[in-house]
């Protein structure tokens, strides 16, 4: 077990907005159906815009919920800013689905999950990088490759062994961290594709999903590409995500 006086610690001032905002929503509980259903469409577009948005993907959110709702390509798109947009929506069910059936997070669902996200992009998809990877304009040198599936097996059981004396944003934000410095799969530009790891962790325990948005894009690539950053750090953009 962690020295309890060394853990990673949520600024005060961001706990109590958290434990504020959740007493707020709990008021509300249990929410209509049909008010569920609309919320969960809208939340998965808003999350497939931004976090594609976030990577350089340029559709619009009105154009993204198009190409989600109705399979529309947009005119001036490649076809591939169209598939990160289903696929990304596709992975945002499974992961819905995931939670539902109340299954754990495992190595075979990171992998399920770069396949989906990766779909008709990279023709590695599915699986833990084999080669060294690069990320464009950071200090931070990822893991070897022949480490990464061991590094995921260990974060893993982290989730659901000692992440667990943790409240849930500081769980997610320690996994989030965790996640990113491992690099497991890639994209071709030596990153990975949007993470969806931590929505477990906030569903399972009735907080919101985390969503970031194009707005915070600055401080999370900045966390993204260096090593120095506690894991702390990470709560200060999840809060928001969760907290709008």
């Amino acid at each position: 077990m962690s020295d309890h006086l060394s853990r990673p610690r949520m600024d005060r001032r961001l706990a109590a907005r958290v434990e504020r905002k959740k007493a707020e929503l709990d008021r509300y509980r249990p929410l209509p159906q049909d008010t569920v259903r609309r919320l969960n469409d809208d939340l998965r577009v808003f999350l497939t815009y931004h976090s594609n948005a976030i990577e350089g993907n340029s559709l619009m959110l009105q154009e993204t919920q198009m190409v989600i709702d109705y399979g529309i390509t947009i005119h001036g798109h490649p076809l591939r800013e169209y598939l990160e947009a289903t696929n990304h929506a596709e992975a945002y069910q499974y992961v819905t689905a995931l939670v539902e059936k109340r299954e754990s997070i495992t190595c075979e669902t990171i992998r399920a999950l770069h396949a989906l996200v990766m779909d008709k992009i990279l023709e590695t998809k599915g699986r833990f990088r084999t080669s060294p990877v690069y990320i464009h304009g950071s200090n931070m040198t990822p893991p070897r490759a022949r480490e990464v599936e061991r590094l995921m097996r260990e974060w893993v059981m982290w989730v659901y062994g000692e992440g667990l004396e943790y409240e849930p944003v500081m769980r997610a934000a320690i996994a989030h961290h965790g996640f990113e410095a491992c690099s497991p799969p890639k994209k071709p530009d030596g990153t990975y594709p949007p993470g969806f790891l931590h929505h477990p962790i906030y569903i399972a325990t009735r907080y919101p999903r985390y969503a970031a948005s194009l707005h915070s894009a600055s401080t999370m690539l900045n966390a993204r590409v260096t090593t120095t950053l506690p894991p702390s750090h990470f709560a200060t953009f999840h809060v928001p995500g969760i907290t709008p």
